[in-house]
């Protein structure tokens, strides 16, 4: 069983340190954005043109901020 366990384990960390993001899709989005904006078909602020990635950014950020809250109480409560 414990056998099992571990070859699971072992499975899992592979995958986790072979991971490579597929498709950069905000990039790409913003590439578009920037051609379309540079072309004239659309008539946006640069503030929306670029905001795939700092609302990308902003998503990373609450989640920092959100698993730092976790630790932040999890050690409280078992401290």
């Amino acid at each position: 069983m414990d056998n099992q366990i571990e070859n699971r384990f072992k499975k899992l960390e592979d995958k986790v340190q072979n991971f490579k993001p597929k498709f950069p899709f905000m990039a790409v989005l913003t590439l578009m954005f920037v051609g379309a904006k540079l072309l004239g078909y659309i008539d946006w602020s640069w503030w929306w043109v670029f905001s795939p990635l700092w609302i990308e950014a902003a998503f990373v950020i609450v989640l920092l901020v959100a698993f730092a809250i976790g630790y932040w109480i999890f050690y409280k409560l078992f401290e």
